[in-house]
């Protein structure tokens, strides 16, 4: 919803840098690249456990966070209750 009001080219999350967004919104290539560009210094990614590089589809998911873990100003907060 927050994206159909915003104009063409226009960043999600540059015009709302503190969002709470689902993974695999933001997973796919068109949102990943543009996710990673505005990601704030703190992500907090709850039910981590699906993140791993193991499963089909879990895939985009690890390469996400993996990649947002590159950079080494990023905190990065994890959560899971699953045992892993």
């Amino acid at each position: 919803r927050l994206e159909r009001g915003l104009p063409m080219g226009e960043s999600l999350f540059r015009v709302h840098p503190f969002t709470v967004v689902s993974l695999d919104y933001i997973k796919s290539q068109n949102r990943r690249d543009d996710f990673v560009r505005a990601c704030p210094e703190l992500v907090i990614v709850d039910e981590a456990h699906t993140c791993t590089n193991t499963g089909a589809g879990r895939h985009l998911r690890y390469e996400l966070l993996r990649e947002l873990a590159r950079d080494g100003e990023r905190h990065m907060v994890l959560l899971t209750a699953t045992p892993h």
